[in-house]
């Protein structure tokens, strides 16, 4: 029990750094002029990447030891079959946003990633009205 509280206090640090760190990076995306030594590459790297693989797994934690804190501290939750049901969802919901976070669209072909997708989302005209003098 003493653990699930170490855990708590250890990732809410951790996630009020992450936090701070994705929210300065979302800025710095937008406001790139007040760095120019930073690239928007690196700081969408920072931002799309590395912040949601820091983000994901300590806000489990986190969440997973206050599900078990709150179970253990009533009676009528503090059962090991509702203990093993509800870390079992937990984790498979976990799984769920890895699953979405690695998934990739099977249409898009591109193997650069700079390059633009093949199928373009606006229609573009196939007649361009332009009139020779």
């Amino acid at each position: 029990m003493i653990y699930f509280y170490k855990i708590l206090r250890t990732t809410a640090w951790i996630l009020l750094l992450v936090t701070l760190f994705t929210l300065l990076s979302g800025f710095l995306m937008v406001k790139i002029f007040l760095f120019p030594w930073m690239s928007y590459e690196l700081l969408r790297y920072l931002h799309v990447t590395v912040a949601p693989m820091i983000f994901i797994p300590v806000f489990f934690l986190h969440s997973l030891s206050g599900i078990m804190i709150l179970f253990t501290r009533y009676k009528f939750l503090n059962k090991k079959s509702l203990k093993i049901g509800v870390s079992v969802f937990w984790t498979l919901i976990f799984f769920l946003f890895i699953f979405l976070y690695f998934a990739k669209d099977p249409s898009i072909q591109n193997i650069n990633n700079n390059a633009p997708p093949s199928v373009s989302p606006t229609p573009t005209p196939s007649v361009v009205n332009n009139p020779t003098p």
